[in-house]
């Protein structure tokens, strides 16, 4: 059995300790799993005090499976941050005409990074393309309407993960594949501003009932024995 943890403004809730608990448990994940292709890399952020942190526990021993992390351009804003594929501009040649479009489609913008799972528990998850999952539940846990989101990554090209998200809407083309500063692996930049008309209802079809299994409703997410 699994279940869905969600921290959402950790900046209000940093006296939680079991929100602060969750939270580094999340950060223990990802630096683990991301160290392991960078030695010294460190995966914390401010970011981290206004973005959704989206976890899937195992109910047993509340051990994380995987993570994602979603972050709104209007989050971004109001702190005075960049947005954060705006961080890479001077990585990717040719990503500023693409990312100045996608920042003005009139959507909201949501950035899905830092995504990871537990390798010991990849069997939690069989037969689950993970990308889509990810895009599903970070829609889903950010609570804008649906016509009204555009989605953004940083995906490494070695996972082929770009290929499961192909028919997710047309992407913005021009900006060139990128070692990333933080994982030195080749990534690629995914930048959906419209996604397909039937794109949310096929991933309802796919994934609410397992969304509805894991019994998030906002406030028992932040409940982490």
């Amino acid at each position: 059995m699994l279940y869905l943890d969600v921290i959402q403004s950790l900046e209000n809730q940093l006296t939680d300790p079991n929100v602060t608990r969750s939270f580094m448990q999340a950060v223990e994940i990802r630096q683990r799993l991301f160290r392991q292709n960078r030695a010294n890399a460190c995966i914390l952020d401010p970011y981290d005090m206004f973005s959704d942190h989206v976890m899937i526990r195992r109910r047993a021993d509340h051990r994380i499976v995987s993570y994602l992390r979603v972050t709104s351009m209007s989050e971004c804003r109001k702190h005075e941050l960049p947005y954060p594929l705006e961080n890479l501009e001077k990585e990717s040649a040719g990503l500023a005409e693409p990312l100045a479009e996608f920042l003005n489609c009139g959507k909201e913008p949501l950035h899905m990074g830092y995504m990871c799972l537990e390798p010991t528990l990849r069997k939690e998850l069989d037969g689950i393309k993970l990308i889509e999952l990810y895009a599903y539940l970070g829609f889903r846990c950010s609570g804008f309407p649906l016509d009204s989101v555009a989605i953004s990554a940083t995906l490494n090209v070695k996972y082929h993960m770009d290929q499961w998200m192909r028919d997710a809407g047309t992407w913005l083309d021009g900006a060139a594949d990128f070692k990333h500063p933080t994982i030195p692996e080749v990534h690629r930049v995914m930048l959906i501003p419209k996604l397909r008309e039937n794109y949310w209802p096929d991933q309802h079809a796919k994934f609410d009932a397992f969304y509805t299994s894991l019994k998030w409703d906002g406030e028992d997410s932040r409940k982490v024995a």
